[in-house]
């Protein structure tokens, strides 16, 4: 399907339900969609949807919180990080 942007420019555009991919961030802070086709075919899709819904399956994902401060990264052991504190039933 094509549609026509307020821009003017006209886009293919195909439902992303049910597409696994990957979440990116660059150097800048600028978010995208990694999404591999066929085993070959790489595209990263920049991040224009506000409110996406996201199922994260990665292992290695862990939140992480400093008083206000919150943020998605990977694990402590991948990041090198010394545990100084278990807290009961982790």
């Amino acid at each position: 399907m094509q549609v026509k942007l307020r821009s003017g420019r006209e886009a293919d555009v195909e439902p992303a339900k049910g597409i696994h991919g990957t979440l990116l961030v660059s150097g800048a802070g600028d978010g995208y969609f990694l999404r591999v086709r066929h085993g070959t075919e790489f595209r990263d899709y920049r991040l224009a949807h506000s409110d996406v819904e996201i199922r994260i399956v990665d292992n290695d994902a862990f939140f992480y919180r400093a008083g206000d401060d919150l943020w998605l990264d990977h694990a402590p052991k991948t990041l090198g990080l010394e545990i100084v504190n278990v807290a009961e039933g982790t």
